[in-house]
């Protein structure tokens, strides 16, 4: 799909026909598009002299949500991908914000701040500037939504254990509290973009998962000299 520069952290569109990416081609990480299905031109997205990772999308579409980082600021923007192509900031702080993440209805995002002193996973509104909520009670990272909306799920710092918190209601916003859904071995996590996902079914879990070497250590080296001349020797004359 990509040749130039360094290429991150793809996303499928919610139709399956386009990637949009990080790269830094211009200097900084900035967004890209191109066809899923390789070939035809590649769309710059967007201009900025800070680093820029996008996240999710939209269910129809129409908006990307994305991080970057303005030196000691974090910001979460959303993209337009019809009408005016401009970005909009919907959260800055001071702390760390990874891994935004829209709702199926588009009406929340979910993210992971360290404005407590600790990474916690937060939802709040889009549009608009209404109440936020915590929703992680010790520490959470990589939140994603299930395909049904009414359910959000995230992770431990450690990686072993994977947490679901039920939507109780959406307007107002309400949620009980995290329930522990499935413990696993050490799965990888990756940064800004989230480490894991979900069929659209909601049944199946795909992750990453470091296993140690099996491959036995070099306790040797040969060296060959004149090895020309054994090629040679080889090689038949004509």
């Amino acid at each position: 799909m990509t040749f130039d520069g360094r290429n991150l952290s793809p996303i499928w569109s919610p139709d399956g026909k386009r990637l949009v990416y990080a790269s830094n081609l211009p200097g900084h990480f900035n967004l890209y598009m191109v066809n899923a299905e390789g070939g035809g031109k590649i769309d710059r997205l967007t201009t900025s002299e800070y680093d820029q990772f996008p996240s999710s999308w939209t269910s129809n579409g129409n908006l990307i949500v994305f991080t970057e980082s303005r030196g000691p600021l974090y910001r979460i923007s959303v993209l337009p991908m019809v009408g005016d192509h401009t970005p909009k900031m919907v959260v800055e702080s001071p702390s760390r914000l990874l891994w935004p993440e829209f709702s199926p209805d588009g009406h929340w995002i979910a993210y992971m701040s360290e404005e407590s002193g600790a990474p916690e996973v937060y939802v709040s509104p889009y549009p608009g500037s209404g109440e936020r909520h915590r929703v992680s009670t010790e520490q959470g990272f990589e939140p994603f939504w299930m395909p049904n909306g009414r359910e959000l799920l995230y992770r431990d710092r450690d990686r072993e254990k994977f947490f679901s918190v039920t939507i109780t209601s959406r307007n107002p916003f309400r949620a009980e509290a995290p329930r522990l859904l499935f413990k696993g071995k050490k799965y990888g996590r990756t940064v800004p973009v989230r480490g894991w996902d979900i069929s659209r079914d909601g049944q199946r879990f795909v992750l990453p998962r470091n296993e140690e070497s099996i491959t036995s250590p070099v306790t040797r080296i040969e060296v060959v000299l004149n090895w020309t001349e054994e090629l040679k020797r080889r090689t038949p004359r004509k």
